[in-house]
């Protein structure tokens, strides 16, 4: 028999062992289960988990099989587009007959991505009649476009020295400072704005701290067995909430504001950004765009918003529903309004609902992928007033052949448009009759002297004013207008000046002038400006006996006056100028400064 002593250290030791299973087994649960934690932790796990569903929302869309088909295949592509338009949808007054459903594009193209040679003809077509035939072509680092019914050769610029270029066409020194001497068609720019793992994890704690350290483990609840819909199926979840006053909330938000306007992971993102637009000469107004500042203007005002009206007592929500340990669902619901997110993922399906109620304003924007196909949709309601958008795109693929179909469709209470894109390719062995560029089918600017440079941009810009002409004639601008406004692409706000100009067209009538730019320019280039504005010049001031001021419109003339300003430079030849263009308050081409040089 055991001695005493001995059977007690047994027993003792058998007790300890089983107290350090039960403890190893409790730990094990409370690390890899929900049992045993706080409501708070409960809470702050399952919001976090939305940093991996927007992680996986990032993915939609993206096919390994595709892209890799296309980097390191050649093949053929003819594709099409095609948009109806319906005005009265669904009425006595039903219209189909307008412009729009009068013109298609096709596309063909020949691709070899890894020898870095990429040929498109693209066509514009009314009731199969082209009125517009244009040719883009990639070979190496060289790039050209050909309008195949004004010129009979491809206009090519080499992707290198482009300073020196934009020098020979006559840029401003402070516009070329910004144009790099290369372009980068690399995916550095995604690359560089993308988040780290760390960077994820450094905002994830930075925000969520703010959250925690401004609540206690009073504000937040527990509650079991509630069903939700998603995609169609109820299911069950737990659901764990945080429950704030408005003006707590408030207090919140503005910290996190704050803490954004100083966030170093954040600012630096922008900051790369802002290096990229400013590189590109982006401009508004005439003046470089700051991210920076516009994003710290929007936050001071958005805080000064929220204190000037941070009183209330009324409860807000922020509530995280989970099934199988993921989070299906965050709710953040107020007085006057309520938000959700809904995410999941069940056999290779995706799917992601967002849906924002307001006291008189319904959206509601959804995404569904699955192995072949992506659909998205959304729909607004504001008072009796439904706006519906669609996308929906299927891909078929094998090694020979891909056929992708998308479809866009926008529709109100009055009217529908729908754009019908096919594209299909085929992967070859070899492409036949690839396009070869030489000196006869082909100018490099880049090769040329300045005079001859800037006359072959002269007859480039005569050639696009006389297409733009021919396509006025054929498309009714007016009514392409009027289809714009009535499906809001164009609408009241967007109007620059009573013109009724769009962005779009401002951005077309100031490179017409913009163009035109550029020191020491000689008298008989002078003389080809002039009849280049001709059509658009309405006023002349002369505001010193070296300087004279060329006042714009869009739409008026003086043809006398442009007579007028051609004989005076045709007096002497041997004069140059300095030409650049001023903006109005809304940054169209208000005028057109010439200044002499004076003679060394």
């Amino acid at each position: 028999m055991m001695p005493r002593k001995k059977r007690h250290a047994f027993i003792i030791a058998i007790i300890i062992i089983i107290i350090l299973i039960v403890v190893a087994g409790l730990a094990i649960l409370y690390l890899n289960t929900d049992l045993f934690k706080s409501n708070q932790s409960l809470f702050t796990k399952y919001i976090e988990k939305n940093m991996e569903n927007l992680e996986k929302i990032e993915t939609i869309g993206q096919n390994a099989q595709y892209d890799n088909l296309l980097k390191n295949s050649k093949y053929t592509e003819q594709s099409e587009i095609k948009v109806t338009y319906t005005e009265n949808k669904e009425t006595t007054s039903e219209n189909r007959n307008n412009i729009i459903n009068k013109l298609k594009v096709s596309i063909d193209g020949q691709t070899d991505k890894a020898n870095q040679y990429d040929y498109k003809e693209i066509k514009l077509l009314k009731e199969d009649n082209p009125v517009l035939n244009i040719e883009t072509i990639q070979n190496q680092n060289t790039y050209g476009i050909k309008l195949a019914d004004l010129f009979k050769q491809y206009i090519l610029v080499e992707n290198s020295n482009l300073k020196d270029l934009c020098k020979k066409i006559g840029y401003a020194e402070e516009q070329i400072s910004n144009i790099p001497d290369k372009i980068e068609v690399t995916g550095e720019i995604f690359e560089n704005i993308k988040l780290s793992e760390e960077e994820k994890e450094n905002l994830k704690n930075q925000y969520l701290n703010i959250i925690i350290q401004n609540v206690t483990k009073e504000n937040f609840q527990k509650q079991t067995n509630q069903v939700i819909n998603i995609n169609g199926k109820d299911i069950t979840t737990n659901a764990y909430m945080l429950s704030l006053t408005k003006e707590k909330m408030n207090d919140v938000y503005i910290e996190v504001l704050e803490n954004l306007k100083q966030d170093t992971i954040v600012l630096g993102k922008i900051d790369y950004m802002q290096s990229v637009l400013d590189k590109m000469g982006f401009l508004q107004n005439g003046n470089i765009y700051n991210i920076k500042e516009e994003l710290v203007k929007e936050i001071d005002k958005t805080i000064e918003e929220i204190t000037k009206n941070n009183i209330g007592n009324e409860e807000i929500n922020i509530i995280v529903y989970e099934n199988s340990g993921e989070t299906v669902r965050t709710s953040i619901k107020g007085p006057e309004y309520e938000i959700n997110f809904d995410f999941s993922i069940k056999d290779n399906e995706k799917y992601c609902k967002i849906r924002i109620e307001e006291k008189d304003e319904t959206r509601e924007y959804q995404i569904n992928e699955s192995t072949d196909e992506i659909n998205f949709s959304g729909k607004e309601e504001k008072e009796d007033k439904i706006k519906n958008i669609s996308f929906k795109q299927s891909k078929k693929i094998n090694n020979k052949n891909c056929l992708k179909n998308t479809n866009i469709k926008y529709e109100d209470s009055n009217n529908q448009i729908e754009a019908n894109i096919t594209q299909n390719l085929d992967f070859v062995d070899e492409i036949e009759k690839e396009i070869v560029l030489d000196n006869q089918n082909s100018v490099k600017l880049n090769n040329m002297e300045e005079e001859q440079l800037k006359q072959v941009i002269d007859r480039i810009d005569e050639g696009i004013n006389q297409k733009i002409q021919s396509l006025n004639e054929e498309i009714n601008q007016e009514e392409l207008k009027k289809i714009l406004k009535n499906i809001g692409i164009l609408q009241d706000t967007d109007i620059l000046n009573i013109t009724e100009i769009s962005e779009t067209e401002k951005n077309r009538f100031n490179s017409k002038f913009e163009i035109l730019q550029g020191e020491e320019i000689s008298s008989d280039n002078v003389v080809n400006t002039i009849e280049t504005i001709k059509d658009n010049l309405i006023n002349m001031q002369v505001v010193s006996n070296k300087e004279l001021k060329l006042e714009i419109n869009q739409k008026q003339n003086n043809e006398e006056l442009a007579t007028t300003l051609k004989n005076f430079v045709e007096k002497d030849k041997g004069r140059k100028y300095n030409i650049k263009v001023e903006y109005d308050e809304i940054g169209l081409v208000k005028y057109i400064v010439l200044t002499i040089v004076e003679k060394k």
